[in-house]
């Protein structure tokens, strides 16, 4: 090979070397016989040479055996395979290979297997075998290398043939089973025996992590080969004793987990499942006090552990159903004695300190579960089980000491994975005994209350989370509806909001608290006189002024749920709570510009809070209006001061910001109207005239700068606020804005004084005309909603008012160019050019629904 093109494999080399040695490579892997080169600098080389270039030379022959090795000439294909033969031998006298070289080395020869065997090579496992000295020679430390090229080439062939992971057509599915079958008549024994030689090798110790590789092949090969080569008395001999091994013990317990994952008959599983178990419980395997260290070996060698009860638990459940399923009730109910026989393992794993432990035998947990809720009636035992279960769970579910709740990473991400599939196994224990569950989570809501100043957080909190998941369920019959005066799930409300748990100094505590209790409308129906109270927590250092800012964050939701679900009883404090979030809102006036601790949406949530409290006020409809022009008037005199700030400013990044500003200005106002559901009801509230003079103030405005790139970047906030936002009020006013924006240039004749290809028609047609088409098609917009139908209706209305402006120009590029780039059909485009022209809005609206719902579910629908 020419060393100088290979120079941008190094480092430190030039763009022009690195881009020359990429056009070696491809001009060797297009040359037919370049492999005989990449062979030759390889023996050559490969023990001094760089790995990158040993690299490079394995690429060029994996090229090789992929694309022309099965038409290559019979002295070719020899050639070839004596080569990648030679590679076992060879590597007993090169230690110093790197890794992924000798990976890539596998991989060649599993692609030449797959290539040629057992047709054209059937003597290659026999030849592979023989280089490690046959099945009657003793192997030892000196083969090494060779044994360690021997077991990466059976790994990658398990990746070609049996991996489940990798995709295959369905020719490469036959040729793999052709492959299978062949092995299994005939090397499989002999592959199985030079396992066991590796495994027991007495002569000279065995490099550890040989071992482990071995009992990795074993748990690849085990799931197609008869496992009664494997699962016999010498080798589950040598598993048992590796599991005492602290270098060979995680290796040797995934391998009788890959054991017992074997698919079989079910009776056949069942009685190997439970052999393998009284060995393990008779070498005390299983018992995890054996191995409580804390020590990073002993938590890893637990986690594999309990995997493998994992396996054994769902493997007798899958047993169980099976002979359930086949009427074998004999033998279904031994089987069932198995799984009982090995909850106390499951217990011991589910309560394990690391939750990496815990969470392993979750899958046993929930199966069990299931099997308990199938059963004509529960037995002491399973009651005990299922009651240790629940304990578990609780104890599992609360929050760690070293929790970081200022700067959580990915730990703190991981445990609230953790506890949602602890919630699922909490709600499946719930469906088989709901008795248990709300005794359990009374009695700890009861100790907390009883002592919360001696509570530490995670118990508080937990108590707390308990209350919250039980309440989601149907329990009525068994513990009463919150609306109920007088039954226990109302008792245990009144003495939560009776107690100091809204004043408990860790946030997570008070997160939880306000979880618990503001999803329970129907309590606060029937008593009212815990609003005051509630509400006062939310806006106070308890709430929205809190230290931490996650919760700020969270009762700005948390207080917009709650104004929505005590609407009917707020109208004598709405005013005051109105006035506690405009203080609120006005110490956060920068919040917009990303200076403070709520974000938009925080924002977004106050507002439409706002809205509900000025609408649902104990005040008269002139009242209300005042209200409004109050809450909205910040936001107009702000909104002006970006607009004007935008004409001032020349940097596209300073645009950009100021554009996003005046999004969250819109979005702010339009929030306000998502209290009012049609606009009757605004009329009726008094506040119809605010919004109309806010609609003309923000138009004027626009209109008034006469700048048309300035403009378009005011356009561009307002189109994506009828594109981006998920919330169809925001939707709704960003189309009548842009509707009254067509009505204003055009009264100015500003659409004839701009030139086509920069003038406002030509945004029209580029950025306007498509949301009115996008925006209904998108799948979460809910054309059966009430403010997604109101936007529907501002979308019509702006296509009439383009109709109105352009007549027949805006038919014709509608008909002729924008409506088939979407792929509609031309003779919807037609109905559609006539229907625009109709005056009938009712009926225009029942129309466009029809026809975007169609268009959804339509083959025609551009993606």
């Amino acid at each position: 090979m020419d060393e100088a093109l290979l120079r941008g494999l190094f480092d430190g080399c030039s763009q022009e070397e690195r881009q020359l040695t990429t056009k070696y490579f491809i001009h060797l892997q297009n040359t037919p016989g370049s492999w005989k080169t990449a062979i030759a600098h390889f023996n050559q080389s490969h023990k001094c040479s760089d790995d990158r270039v040993l690299f490079f030379c394995l690429q060029i022959l994996e090229h090789h055996v992929k694309m022309r090795h099965a038409a290559s000439s019979n002295e070719d294909v020899v050639q070839f395979r004596e080569t990648v033969l030679s590679w076992l031998h060879a590597s007993s006298n090169v230690h110093n290979l790197k890794p992924f070289v000798k990976n890539k080395m596998a991989q060649i020869l599993s692609l030449t297997v797959i290539t040629d065997y057992p047709h054209k090579w059937p003597q290659f496992f026999n030849n592979v075998l023989c280089l490690l000295g046959g099945q009657d020679s003793a192997l030892n430390s000196s083969q090494s290398s060779t044994i360690d090229m021997y077991l990466r080439t059976l790994l990658a062939i398990d990746n070609e043939i049996v991996d489940r992971e990798v995709i295959h057509t369905q020719e490469e599915n036959v040729r793999n089973t052709v492959i299978k079958d062949h092995m299994r008549d005939n090397c499989v024994p002999q592959l199985v025996e030079s396992w066991f030689q590796i495994l027991s090798c007495s002569t000279a110790p065995i490099d550890p992590d040989l071992l482990c590789q071995t009992m990795n092949v074993i748990g690849c090969y085990v799931s197609w080969i008869d496992i009664t080569l494997v699962a016999n008395d010498r080798f589950v001999g040598l598993l048992l004793q590796y599991l005492s091994v602290n270098a060979l013990r995680e290796s040797a317990a995934t391998c009788l987990r890959d054991i017992i994952n074997k698919g079989m008959e079910p009776l056949s599983k069942l009685e190997l499942v439970n052999s393998l178990v009284k060995l393990l419980e008779t070498n005390g395997i299983l018992d995890t006090q054996n191995t409580l260290s804390n020590d990073e070996e002993s938590v890893e060698f637990r986690v594999k552990m309990a995997d493998l009860v994992n396996s054994i638990g769902s493997a007798l459940i899958s047993c169980h159903q099976k002979l359930i399923k086949g009427d074998d009730e004999a033998h279904a109910l031994l089987s069932l004695v198995s799984i009982r026989h090995n909850v106390p393992y499951l217990l011991s794993y589910l309560t394990d300190e690391d939750d990496g432990v815990s969470e392993n035998v979750l899958g046993f947990a929930t199966q069990f579960v299931s099997v308990l809720k199938h059963l004509p009636y529960l037995a002491d035992d399973d009651k005990q089980s299922l009651q240790a279960l629940l304990s578990a769970v609780v104890l599992k579910l609360k929050y760690d000491e070293s929790y970081n709740f200022h700067n959580p990473g990915e730990d703190e991400g991981l445990f609230m994975e953790f506890r949602s599939k602890l919630r699922t196994l909490f709600d499946n224990i719930s469906q088989v005994d709901p008795s248990l569950v709300i005794t359990v989570s009374q009695s700890l809501i009861s100790q907390c209350l009883a002592d919360i100043d001696n509570q530490s957080f995670p118990d508080t909190e937990v108590s707390l989370l308990l209350f919250h998941y039980i309440s989601e369920h149907n329990f009525e019959k068994l513990f009463g509806s919150s609306s109920t005066i007088g039954s226990p799930f109302h008792t245990i409300m009144m003495q939560i909001l009776d107690s100091n748990l809204s004043h408990y100094p860790h946030a997570a505590v008070l997160l939880q608290y306000y979880e618990a209790i503001l999803r329970h409308e129907k309590f606060f129906s029937t008593s009212p006189t815990y609003i005051p109270r509630v509400m006062e927590s939310l806006l106070d250092q308890r709430g929205l002024r809190h230290a931490n800012p996650g919760v700020c964050s969270r009762v700005c939701y948390q207080l917009l749920r709650f104004v929505k679900a005590a609407r009917a009883h707020i109208g004598d404090i709405a005013v005051n709570v109105l006035s506690n979030i405009e203080a609120i809102l006005k110490e956060n006036q920068d919040s917009v510009a990303g200076q403070m601790s709520l974000s938009p949406n925080d924002v977004l949530f106050l507002y439409e809070a706002a809205g509900y409290l000025i609408v649902h006020a104990a005040q008269s409809p002139q009242n209300k209006c005042v209200l409004m022009r109050n809450l909205l008037d910040p936001l107009l005199a702000k909104f002006k001061y970006y607009l004007n700030q935008l004409y001032l400013i020349t940097t596209p990044q300073e645009q950009d910001q100021i554009s996003q500003l005046l999004y969250y200005l819109l979005s702010y106002i339009s929030r306000t109207s998502k209290v009012f559901p049609n606009h009757q009801m605004t009329v009726q509230s008094g506040c119809v005239e605010c919004y109309i003079e806010v609609r003309k103030i923000i138009i004027t405005e626009v209109i008034a700068s006469q700048n048309m790139e300035q403009v378009n970047s005011v356009l561009g906030s307002i189109v994506e606020g009828a594109s981006a936002s998920p919330d169809p009020s925001v939707k709704r006013i960003c189309f009548m804005s842009l509707k009254k924006l067509v009505e204003g240039w055009s009264g100015q004749n500003v659409l004839l004084d701009y030139p086509s290809t920069s003038g406002f028609i030509d945004y029209v047609y580029k950025e306007i005309l498509p949301i009115c088409f996008i925006v209904p098609l998108q799948p979460t917009f809910d054309l059966n909603e009430g403010q997604a139908y109101l936007c529907l209706g501002e979308i019509v209305s702006l296509l009439k008012e383009l109709v109105t402006q352009r007549g027949e120009e805006f038919l014709l590029y509608l008909q002729s160019q924008y409506l088939p780039s979407l792929m509609i059909p031309t003779d919807i485009g037609q109905e559609m050019s006539v229907r625009l022209q109709e005056n009938d809005m009712k009926s225009l609206k029942i129309y466009f629904k029809a026809l975007f719902t169609s268009l959804r579910t339509s083959p025609t629908q551009r993606s």
